[in-house]
């Protein structure tokens, strides 16, 4: 159990199944499962897991949020990778003052790092909070 890549497939049967689990209604609630290779095997869970390159650090990702955990639509990342990539990011332009697209990102950690904007900053101004960041307009797409 102290295996860390074992709490990783753990965790991923925890939110799927465990009706108590803190994150179920995030998960199992809504309808993600996970193959069957995969939940009745640790094992082949784990081979694939170190052929998709795990190191300790990383976690296992779901390319399309709205699908289960299986080999097709899972990978290996970094927190920082999966916060790219999950459901509550909405994308964003930066805009001409007379509100012009200018730029258009998936998230604001991406408008963040083009530009050097923080993070909360953009978001503020999406939400018309405030009305610039760093000379800079931001407006929520969708």
């Amino acid at each position: 159990y102290y295996n860390p890549l074992y709490k990783v497939w753990w965790g991923m049967k925890e939110r799927c199944h465990n009706k108590s689990h803190k994150a179920f209604h995030r998960y199992g609630g809504r309808g993600i499962t996970i193959c069957k290779e995969w939940l009745d095997d640790y094992k082949t869970f784990e081979k694939w897991a170190l052929d998709a390159g795990y190191e300790k650090g990383l976690t296992i990702e779901r390319i399309d949020n709205d699908k289960g955990y299986s080999p097709d639509n899972c990978r290996m990342a970094t927190r920082k990778e999966q916060s790219r990539n999950m459901r509550r990011n909405r994308r964003v332009a930066r805009i001409s003052e007379s509100g012009e697209m200018i730029a258009e990102y998936k998230t604001i950690i991406e408008a963040a790092e083009d530009t050097g904007c923080n993070q909360v900053s953009i978001g503020k101004v999406c939400m018309g909070k405030e009305r610039s960041t760093h000379g800079m307009f931001w407006k929520y797409l969708d």
